[in-house]
């Protein structure tokens, strides 16, 4: 089982707020349901630069991912999570 790192721009939009939605599943602020419509407004609203956020993977399954955003010369952590198989392992050190 190899653990690798890949670019979110390489993965569908529908795909990617598959993987958002399932990280966070039972998720304190409540049930979480993005659409690829939805997925795209986050993206272009909170400045997430596709390119330099990553996906967890492991054996070609997506476990979690690390978004980030772009405002000039800032970069911050727009949102990350880890889907329920792969909590508390660890993984996201």
């Amino acid at each position: 089982m190899t653990l690798a790192m890949k670019s979110a721009a390489e993965i569908s939009i529908l795909a990617l707020a598959e993987l958002f939605n399932l990280s966070f599943t039972g998720y304190i602020g409540g049930t979480i349901h993005l659409d690829r419509a939805s997925m795209l407004a986050m993206l272009t609203r909170d400045n997430i630069d596709l390119s330099l956020s990553h996906l967890l993977v492991r054996d070609e399954t997506l476990l979690g991912l690390i978004l980030i955003a772009r405002q000039g010369w800032t970069s911050r952590i727009a949102g990350m999570g880890s889907i329920p198989q792969a909590q508390n392992q660890g993984l996201g050190k």
